[in-house]
């Protein structure tokens, strides 16, 4: 079965430690594949962006009853059709590479080592402030995305997307910040996890 499809429930397997700074790798490891995605999806043939599209779901893994798979694609495109989107979307789409702000390390009774990342949106508007809040677990012995909430700009709450449904995970056991967003109340949560917890 391909790894990135196993659905074994996450509290049936073993836990093996990981530390905090390989999360935070591998979050933003899976920012550089989505990213990538993200770009051959405007610029790439159906082939690139069929393999941009399993290297960026090779982070995820499907647990028992849920769906978490890339966002992204297009329908199949002749290279006349990508030629003219292409050209279109480079006059007009705006498009960034997300930002990492933080990682949060959880001790879950549900899915026993938690990660939370805080992402940012997907456009140069929205890069400044949370976008999307990626949760990761151990699954066969590596990190893997179990599901991901959503954040509208001056939201307060996050929304469900795909994945595991996680609620609120608890108190983080180790927090590691990295940028400071520029929304202001991002800001201040980030400075009250990162004074709150080692």
């Amino acid at each position: 079965m391909d790894e990135a499809r196993d659905r074994t429930p996450a509290h049936s397997l073993p836990r093996e430690a990981v530390d905090i700074d390989e999360a935070v790798d591998f979050f933003a490891s899976y920012l550089d594949a989505e990213y990538a995605e993200r770009l051959a999806v405007l610029f790439e043939p159906d082939d690139v962006l069929r393999s941009r599209r399993e290297i960026s779901e090779s982070f995820m893994h499907e647990l028992p009853g849920t769906s978490m798979r890339s966002v992204l694609g297009r329908a199949p495109t002749s290279a006349e059709e990508l030629a003219r989107i292409a050209r279109s979307a480079a006059r007009s789409v705006q498009r960034a590479h997300r930002v990492l702000f933080l990682v949060e390390e959880y001790d879950n009774p549900s899915f026993g080592q938690l990660f939370a990342g805080y992402v940012s949106g997907a456009t140069p508007s929205r890069i400044g402030s949370f976008g999307l809040l990626l949760y990761a677990t151990v699954i066969n012995g590596r990190l893997k995305i179990i599901g991901d909430r959503a954040k509208d700009y001056d939201a307060s709450e996050w929304t469900h997307g795909q994945g595991a449904e996680i609620g609120t995970p608890g108190t983080p056991r180790r927090v590691r910040p990295l940028v400071e967003p520029e929304h202001p109340d991002h800001r201040r949560y980030r400075a009250t996890v990162r004074d709150g917890a080692p």
